[in-house]
């Protein structure tokens, strides 16, 4: 075993240790308020730093603490949330998703199994659930710097994207909340640096790992089910011996099959698209933490039928789902910091998208069929701004690494030099 692999293998050894010691810690008080909570965040920032900043290089420290900076703030969000003042996401779903953990409601799903699993090793503390979800959404980060770093040509191109992803303050506040999208954008962030690892290696491997980790988080919220569909066809048209995406009648007969089949396996799994968003998943409309008043937005398509008028009506759907609210439904000072602080980073990731040529034009082409699929299904699932803003940051990873395969200038004159 040479000497990085024994390091990341203490590490390993290190978080294991340290979260079977705190579940201990936790399970002495079910309360697990405050006086416990705060002393156990302060030792977690003391070995972060150690597990971040331990026999790294200089770039590799500039990139930590990007990652360290973000799981310092997430932590503050929490410490202002257990004092009372309710910041974040906190509320409706997140109620309702302890309140069914602890028995307490006749409410079930996968996300609650998870935290009744958490509560007997830790007790039944709010607090506990909503660190893990912050633990989970730091090495969510860690996972995606990896990522970058397989497909950016140039440093600053990585340090960016991972700014943008440690720090959009809507995943920041998900991320300290008691919800199942930190766990959702963690299966994802793995999902995809396994897939790319497969587009690079042709190591199949990997791509059941990426497979099983989008299904998983499929298992957790069914509308990320299509981008299993997504994986699926790029499995079908990309040639690792052309290194290109190569068409074949072979090939539209095999992706007939496969449609025909995830179709089956769709209907199977629940019926329409919209059922993934009923009101049985979500306790109530987030969009009322906001006082901002109605949010609902296209109301008009809500109850569309017709074929013909789905597919006219998508791209307007999918505008809505990632730039909502829009700046003309901006009527209170709140909605306004949503535009600002959360619309916008998406505004400014797709006109970068669409603006320079990408370096591997296969991948962005295969990327942005898995995101087109799931910006269908979330586009016409998500009907209000409120329940766009959380939903659209299981996406972001997928919108990020599109965003940093793009080609410019001065990236061929950097990696001349």
């Amino acid at each position: 075993m040479n000497k990085t692999n024994f390091i990341i293998n203490l590490k390993v050894v290190i978080i294991i240790f340290l979260f079977v010691f705190e579940s201990f810690l936790f399970k002495l008080d079910d309360t697990a308020g405050l006086g416990i909570t705060i002393p156990l965040i302060i030792t977690n920032i003391f070995y972060a730093f150690f597990l971040l900043f331990y026999r790294c290089n200089s770039s590799e420290k500039k990139l930590n603490t990007v990652i360290f900076i973000s799981f310092l703030i997430r932590n503050v969000t929490l410490i202002f949330d257990l004092q009372g003042y309710n910041v974040g996401f906190n509320g409706g779903d997140s109620d309702g998703f302890y309140l069914a953990a602890t028995r307490q409601i006749d409410f079930h799903n996968h996300y609650v199994s998870l935290l009744e699993i958490l509560f007997a090793m830790m007790g039944e503390s709010r607090a506990v659930a909503q660190y893990f979800n912050i633990i989970v959404s730091v090495f969510s980060l860690v996972i995606f710097k990896k990522t970058l770093q397989l497909i950016c040509t140039n440093y600053k191109q990585v340090l960016v994207s991972l700014c943008i992803l440690s720090f959009a303050p809507a995943n920041m506040l998900v991320s300290s909340a008691l919800l199942r999208e930190p766990i959702i954008i963690f299966c994802n962030c793995i999902s995809l640096f396994c897939f790319i690892k497969w587009y690079k290696e042709n190591n199949i491997k990997y791509f059941l790992i990426s497979f099983l980790f989008v299904f998983i988080s499929s298992y957790f919220h069914s509308g990320m089910l299509l981008a299993v569909l997504g994986y699926a066809v790029a499995i079908v048209i990309y040639s690792h011996q052309y290194k290109k995406i190569i068409i074949y009648k072979q090939t539209l007969f095999s992706l007939l099959l496969l449609i025909v089949a995830f179709v089956g396996t769709y209907s199977l799994f629940g019926g329409s698209v919209t059922t993934y968003f009923d009101r049985i998943e979500h306790l109530e409309d987030i969009s009322d933490k906001l006082n901002a008043g109605s949010t609902d937005y296209l109301k008009f398509t809500n109850n569309i039928d017709s074929k013909p008028l789905i597919i006219l009506y998508t791209p307007l759907r999918i505008l809505y789902f990632y730039l909502s609210p829009m700046i003309w439904d901006c009527r209170t000072f709140n909605v306004l910091l949503v535009c600002l602080f959360s619309s916008s980073i998406y505004f400014f990731l797709f006109f970068n998208i669409f603006k320079y040529k990408s370096y591997d034009k296969n991948l962005k082409i295969i990327l942005l069929i898995v995101l087109l699929l799931l910006s269908f299904t979330y586009g016409w699932g998500c009907s209000n701004s409120g329940q766009a803003m959380r939903h659209r940051e299981k996406i972001l990873p997928f919108v990020i690494v599109l965003y940093s395969i793009k080609y410019r200038k001065y990236d061929l004159i950097k990696n001349n030099n």
